[in-house]
């Protein structure tokens, strides 16, 4: 997976959430009056598939939710496209997905009035002769998270040629490319959850180069979402600096993201310690087995030349005796080479094994 992909996978993650994705809606459509309520959204199949010409074509939306009013109204569709990079066919998807839309409210009204027929014809009844309603809105935002300004392609006119003969037959189709780095600084402060700080983060990008903190001060519930997106868009090691000296206002409700970071910095640093602690014990354990083996060797060898030592000073005492007595090398030979007659003729010699001779 590309960092870019990446990027717009952690941002629909992000934007899915119902209070995020409301809250989205509520700052670009309707200037930060909290019309859109997360719990008035509804998830709907963001897969779509069409036969055009005689293929089969699939379409799948980022994010798209059904808002109901509190008695089930169908009140609009409300999608959205997310965007790292410039696309130019963005006004034939957008149509494409919004067409989709409008024909599962077809087919859905549909279904709705032959139930009804149904259930009238089970119950003996005349079957009832409804109207087809027609279906709800459907809104679609762009949200274009790129560095770069978007281009100029905002409807089907910019990405079509449309010729002088056919002009005036041409259905247009306009999209709403939110080009989050261009938003004025005073709709940035509209944002009330998660996603504005992603917003002002591009926002800094694009007119100052670089990210500092958050100006304004948003209620965070998706702290490691909100983070790994963050990571994931900084450039280099000052922007995550930056980004972890991210400060939101701390009230209830609300969060520092300062402790969120050090959370992470902690537990890097737990880590890291854990890391030090058992490489030192290992290294610890290594120098000690280590310094064991050779003390033990060492040990050994003195105890082997010890008694190497021992030995031969007793076999001179027990050749001395034997040739005071009369015996032939041969006789001192046997013993030499054989442990039991050796330690029978230390006995018989009065030659204590264990002493060595003065």
């Amino acid at each position: 997976m590309t960092n870019v992909h990446l990027k717009d996978k952690l941002s629909r993650q992000l934007v899915s959430h119902n209070d995020v994705f409301a809250d989205v809606f509520n700052a670009l459509l309707y200037s930060g009056e909290q019309k859109v309520a997360p719990d008035e959204l509804s998830e709907l199949s963001e897969r779509s598939v069409y036969q055009i010409l005689g293929e089969i074509f699939g379409a799948e939306r980022d994010i798209i939710r059904e808002w109901k009013d509190g008695q089930g109204l169908r009140l609009a569709i409300l999608g959205t496209e997310i965007q790292s990079e410039y696309d130019p066919s963005m006004p034939a998807r957008i149509m494409l997905y919004d067409a989709a839309a409008y024909m599962w409210q077809f087919k859905k009204d549909e279904e709705r009035r032959k139930e009804h027929r149904r259930q009238a014809i089970s119950e003996g009844r005349k079957p009832p002769v409804e109207p087809p309603e027609k279906p709800a809105a459907v809104i679609t935002l762009v949200l274009y998270l790129g560095e770069k300004p978007w281009g100029a392609q905002n409807s089907l006119s910019d990405c079509v040629r449309v010729n002088d003969e056919v002009k005036r037959y041409f259905s247009n189709y306009n999209i709403h490319v939110v080009d989050l780095g261009a938003l004025p600084k005073d709709k940035l402060e509209l944002f009330r959850r998660d996603f504005g700080v992603i917003a002002e983060f591009l926002w800094q990008k694009r007119n100052f180069k670089s990210f500092t903190a958050p100006q304004t001060s948003y209620h965070v519930s998706y702290k490691a979402e909100l983070y790994n997106l963050l990571h994931k868009m900084a450039k280099n090691d000052a922007e995550r600096k930056n980004i972890l000296n991210i400060v939101m206002d701390s009230e209830e409700g609300r969060m520092t993201m300062r402790d969120y970071w050090q959370e992470g910095i902690d537990k890097a640093v737990a880590e890291n310690e854990a890391r030090v602690k058992a490489e030192t014990e290992a290294r610890v354990r290594a120098e000690t087995e280590a310094r064991v083996k050779a003390e033990t060797e060492a040990r050994v060898k003195a105890e082997t030349e010890a008694r190497d030592a021992l030995s031969d000073k007793l076999l001179k005492q027990l050749f001395d005796k034997m040739m005071e007595a009369g015996k032939g090398v041969q006789d001192f030979a046997v013993a030499i080479i054989d442990r039991v007659k050796r330690s029978e003729l230390f006995r018989e010699y009065g030659i204590d094994e264990n002493v060595a001779p003065t």
